[in-house]
């Protein structure tokens, strides 16, 4: 009765095709175009489809914004290595990331790139919706997704206030834990040139942005406290100190309620 949800596939690159779902409120603010959301999805098979990250888009939409939730590569509709043969995909969905970022690594690039522009490309999307105002476009999502959140706070001047979740620590503190990562979090050079967390972020100032954290992460909790004070420090050298906020919430690493709910009331 809110909201509706338009079936969009686009082209981010000649003859790659990205899925993606764009909700729309049925009522616009005051006759005007509505605010958007890029809703990045994290590590989930079913991706736009996830439970957790359709609650994100309704509640999103429900409180007037248009949100574009893309599928990632690999997740979702986007299984790069499915055989009609045999019927189903060759490498598992979470596995591909790193297969194909392998073969990106050897030719001297990141899987990330794809990652990123077919999130630059929605932007151009958005853009030509008559019932979306381009000029208050905002980004989020957790884990993969805040990753995804994070790269476009540094690279995509149109997004207006972002919310990445679930992500942003210190890269001491998870090196700390000895976990892996997945293909498009690797950076090359990143530890030897001091690449940090929080310098993703602190690239967006003075632009507001929320951090969005769970208790008891994988991704320490005690990284996102450090690089949250590291960013308040930048924000103030622009005077701006408000702009920045941490919503921490308790919970395990996942996009739960109490984190949807902070979200929301931060783009409001």
């Amino acid at each position: 009765d809110a909201y509706t949800i338009r079936k969009i596939v686009y082209q981010s690159l000649p003859g790659f095709y990205v899925t993606a779902n764009l909700y729309l409120p049925k009522t616009k603010a005051n006759g005007r175009p509505v605010p958007a959301v890029l809703k990045a999805c994290g590590h989930s098979e079913l991706a736009k489809a996830a439970p957790l990250y359709q609650k994100v888009c309704i509640d999103l939409a429900r409180n007037g914004f248009a949100v574009f939730a893309v599928d990632p590569v690999s997740q979702g509709e986007r299984m790069q290595y499915y055989d009609p043969a045999v019927g189903r995909n060759l490498v598992r969905w979470h596995a591909e990331h790193s297969y194909i970022g392998l073969q990106c690594d050897l030719i001297g690039m990141s899987i990330i790139r794809y990652f990123i522009w077919d999130l630059v490309r929605a932007i151009d999307y958005l853009e030509t919706v008559p019932e979306i105002d381009a000029s208050r476009i905002g980004i989020t999502g957790n884990s993969g997704g805040g990753l995804q959140t994070a790269f476009m706070m540094m690279v995509e001047p149109r997004i207006q206030a972002a919310a990445p979740c679930t992500y942003i620590t210190s890269r001491e503190s998870y090196m700390r834990t000895g976990q892996s990562q997945d293909g498009e979090q690797i950076i090359y050079g990143a530890i030897r040139d001091g690449l940090d967390y929080d310098d993703y972020a602190a690239m967006f100032a003075p632009k507001p942005a929320m951090i969005g954290a769970v208790k008891s992460d994988f991704f320490c909790v005690e990284g996102t406290l450090e690089a949250y004070e590291r960013l308040r420090r930048v924000y103030a050298l622009y005077g701006c100190e408000d702009r920045i906020e941490l919503s921490l919430v308790d919970g395990t690493h996942a996009y739960n309620d109490a984190l949807r709910e902070a979200t929301v009331n931060f783009f409001i």
